[in-house]
């Protein structure tokens, strides 16, 4: 029973120690080698992750610097909300890691070593236009006196299904929206980047869920 007590006295004291010489330095943003630069409240998509069984290999459930196997994010989550960006330069490493504390679409809290995530292609690197409204500059407004083209018919139908795979659409509303476009064409807005704005919106707590509804159902319904 001694052993056991001067064992675990050992291994705490050394976890104290070892913790206590991890240097942490918060960033308000941080520029990726897909030339993309993040900063809190953007939005994060994944892509699949990397373990035999379907999980994530370098995004983990809650706050840490170490990370255990057993922590990894299952791949149910598809999109995250960059919370805090902190480069850490753990004990006995020659290289800091930048990490980002995220909330998930699940409303879970991860931790995501960004360039391994990147590099293993858990987190889509290019990020496509229908999560354009963070993380990249946003597309120019075009001048009063310069005509706005229309939106590609094909384009905006992808967007839709994507969002209905993402579970943003229900399979009506999809099937509805698709049918209006069918027989009226695509406009100068498209339904698609706007309902991601409102998604984008409610994660960050700007609408409250009976908020993002009603205005999620009022852009549905606009002819």
């Amino acid at each position: 029973m001694k052993k056991i007590s001067l064992l675990f006295l050992y291994f705490f004291v050394w976890s104290q120690i070892h913790a206590s010489i991890i240097k942490k330095q918060p960033l308000t943003e941080y520029t990726a080698d897909n030339n993309i630069t993040y900063r809190a409240g953007d939005v994060l998509r994944t892509y699949k992750g990397t373990h035999s069984d379907g999980s994530f290999r370098f995004i983990y459930s809650g706050i840490g610097t170490f990370f255990d196997e057993d922590d990894n994010a299952d791949s149910g989550l598809k999109t995250m909300t960059i919370k805090e960006i902190t480069k850490v330069n753990p004990a006995f490493k020659n290289h800091p890691e930048i990490v980002f504390i995220v909330k998930g679409d699940d409303d879970m809290t991860y931790s995501v070593r960004i360039d391994k995530a990147l590099e293993a292609e858990e987190i889509i690197t290019k990020r496509p236009e229908v999560l354009h409204a963070t993380g990249t500059r946003p597309r120019p407004r075009p001048r009063p006196n310069q005509r706005s083209s229309r939106l590609d018919l094909g384009e905006e139908l992808l967007k839709l299904k994507s969002l209905q795979d993402q579970g943003i659409l229900k399979y009506w509303e999809y099937a509805d929206q698709k049918e209006k476009l069918l027989k009226t064409g695509v406009g100068t807005v498209s339904v698609a980047d706007e309902l991601l704005k409102l998604k984008a919106l409610r994660d960050n707590g700007v609408l409250r869920p009976l908020e993002y509804l009603e205005q999620k159902e009022k852009l549905l319904k606009t002819p």
